[in-house]
């Protein structure tokens, strides 16, 4: 996969990107917060326990299964969210892993797929915690997703902001 840079905001909220090698047009949510904490104590709060503590930290992460660290220093995980009444699993495969800074995952066997980034930064009074999804909506996913959208960002905002 690449990793995408924004350039301009296009039609429909959707936010233009490239990269050296290529162009791709993406819906992107993405919601910050600033977790009282240092950064190596809130990266522990959010990836620590093999990611347990995002669960028991989380109103929308009900279960990460199968966690197991790669020869490469990587993650892997099946990552189970819940979206109101619904549950929603995909796999986590992590392609950059750099604690206590930034991590990057393409998740995978989802219709709602894409990248996965977060961004550790300190600031005063803290950490600042970024969540950015760049969406790549499969099937039917693709006419649903700019419906759901809003809701994508408010779930983010409040779960951010329960962690915090």
């Amino acid at each position: 996969m690449r990793s995408c840079r924004p350039l301009s905001y296009g039609e429909g909220g959707r936010i233009h990107v490239s990269t050296e090698r290529t162009e791709c047009l993406m819906p992107v949510v993405e919601r910050s917060v600033i977790v009282p904490l240092g950064l190596e104590e809130t990266w522990e709060a959010f990836f620590g326990n093999d990611m347990q503590n995002w669960c028991e930290l989380s109103d929308v992460v009900v279960e990460v299964r199968d966690f197991r660290w790669r020869d490469d220093g990587t993650p892997e995980y099946v990552m189970v969210n819940k979206m109101g009444p619904l549950r929603a699993s995909h796999r986590s495969d992590y392609v950059l892993y750099d604690p206590p800074h930034r991590a990057e995952d393409d998740t995978l066997e989802s219709s709602l797929g894409g990248r996965w980034i977060t961004l550790h930064e300190p600031v005063d009074g803290g950490t600042r915690v970024t969540h950015r999804w760049e969406v790549e909506s499969h099937g039917v996913m693709k006419f649903l997703f700019p419906l759901m959208r809003p809701g994508f960002r408010r779930g983010f905002q409040n779960d951010l902001d329960a962690m915090a």
